[in-house]
């Protein structure tokens, strides 16, 4: 992320692991779980951790603390207090949120000024800038300079990079406090929104007012943007309102990317309605509907609703390919199913899921390599809502075997649905031949059952040792029919 230092990423990686703990971890099991790093190091880390919980969350009523046990190991509580202001604290105080800090402030940063504001030589400065241009890299910009650093290379994508670099962070405007008068940019966020006649939420205006921030500093810096002729054909696609008389120091084509990227990121929770007549755009992008062929040729058919959100998204993610192409982030993190970016922590995604899409992608893209496609990471998000966990369940049988009222049966039935529909398909008949496994309330000395079928023996109240009971042998028939694993 941007360039981290390694210890950064480090403590990062510890609180995330021990966030996902409810009991103690050992040294040596926390030290199994981030890899390559001393006992020594790691406990150095959980100390620093600690004083760092120790001062930020002073005020709290109920504080985050990292309790550090030479006993039972190390365990974090933090009840129902979050950890942003954490990670923010941590980031804001590595070197390479520094340094793009400087360049955000002054856009052209002097060398000599700015070792001595980091505490750092030359060679040190160059070296910590080379993990932020490998960052940089995949969106087309670099920071370049002898006597003067600057951020150089297309001007579109640098103002997506500056805002996703601060939202990550900050979320939004009012937590950046080396912003001058951060009120300005509200109020100029406001001043958008009515314009727009849109409804205005604390939230969202603190989000787009970030936005308008970048904006904001280019137009006074006279960073202009260009569009290439593909680029200009899809805006014309777009009813962007006329740029606001009080903005009259923008550029038109600065409005125009400024209204795109409100409308397609799909950061800002907006109803702004750009494109007028959807169905009639999205037939000029034959990749739209091949898509979504293959999809329900090759997986399950659509609904209604669920195609033409398809349609939007694809058309959204295509938006941000020409105009970003950010892809090798989204790509990597997403379909690792980790990202400490922009798209936040993804978890628990089906291996099924990530097999299925790679087949599925590899097709579609087949005989498209000149063609701008959707954003590969997203088109996986994409991908994995629109396809149900439970496609890749094979179904169970179930038949419950009772002698208690008809209702209280109907009401076992729905809770045992209730609870294990996010893990298995289960279908409940009511021929006991067709059974895949039996659920009995019924005591066994007074049952003559098949042999060769499980069974398992239930309270009728379905306390949790009874459910757990049912989903272990769930799992062992799930593993019988082979069923993919999930992580």
């Amino acid at each position: 992320m941007f360039g981290l230092e390694k210890e950064t990423v480090l403590k990062r990686n510890i609180v995330d692991i021990l966030d996902q703990e409810s009991q103690f971890l050992t040294a040596s099991e926390l030290k199994l779980k981030l890899g390559h790093v001393s006992i020594s190091k790691l406990l150095k880390c959980c100390k620093e951790i600690q004083s760092i919980f120790n001062e930020i969350y002073s005020d709290e009523s109920h504080k985050i603390r990292l309790l550090i046990n030479q006993h039972d190991g190390i365990r974090l509580e933090r009840g129902v207090i979050d950890l942003h202001r954490f990670y923010t604290y941590l980031y804001t105080k590595d070197i390479s949120y520094q340094i793009i800090r400087a360049l955000i402030l002054e856009g052209t940063v002097s060398v000599p000024k700015l070792q001595d504001e980091l505490g750092v030589s030359d060679s040190n400065l160059r070296k910590k800038i080379r993990p932020i241009n490998a960052f940089l890299e995949v969106f087309g910009i670099y920071i370049s300079g002898t006597k003067f650093l600057v951020l150089r290379g297309d001007h579109k994508k640098i103002r997506v990079f500056l805002f996703l670099f601060l939202w990550s962070i900050h979320r939004q405007i009012s937590s950046i406090d080396w912003i001058h008068s951060p009120e300005r940019y509200v109020k100029l966020t406001t001043q958008i929104f009515d314009i727009l006649g849109q409804p205005q939420h604390s939230i969202h205006t603190n989000q787009v007012a970030i936005w308008v921030y970048i904006f904001e500093l280019s137009a006074y810096r006279q960073r202009k943007i260009s569009f290439t002729q593909q680029e200009a054909t899809i805006i014309a696609y777009h009813k962007i309102p006329k740029k606001p008389a009080f903005l009259d120091y923008w550029t038109e084509e600065g409005w125009e990317f400024f209204m795109m990227f409100v409308y397609h990121a799909g950061i800002f929770d907006l109803p702004l309605s750009l494109v007028p007549s959807n169905r009639e755009i999205y037939q000029k992008f034959p990749f739209i509907a091949d898509w979504i062929d293959l999809f329900e040729t090759s997986l399950i058919s659509l609904s209604d609703d669920q195609r033409l959100f398809a349609e939007r998204k694809l058309f959204q993610q295509f938006i941000l390919a020409l105009f970003c192409n950010f892809e090798p982030i989204t790509d990597s993190e997403a379909l690792q199913a980790y990202s400490h970016y922009y798209l936040g922590m993804l978890r628990q995604t089906s291996v099924g899921h990530l097999k299925e899409f790679k087949h599925f992608w590899e097709r579609f893209k087949n005989g498209r390599q000149e063609e701008i496609l959707p954003l590969k990471g997203f088109n996986f998000l994409l991908f994995q809502v629109l396809l149900p966990l439970d496609y890749f369940f094979k179904e169970i049988k179930v038949y419950l075997l009772s002698d208690l009222n008809d209702i209280f049966i109907a009401h076992m039935k729905q809770y045992i649905l209730f609870t294990l529909s996010n893990k298995f398909k289960l279908h409940f008949v009511s021929e006991l031949e067709k059974a895949d496994l039996i659920i009995s309330t019924v005591p066994a000395c007074d049952l003559s059952l098949p042999q060769n079928l499980p069974i398992v023996f239930v309270r009728s109240r379905l306390f949790p040792v009874d459910m757990a009971q049912i989903e272990q042998m769930l799992e062992t028939l799930s593993q019988t029919k082979g069923l993919p694993e999930f992580e």
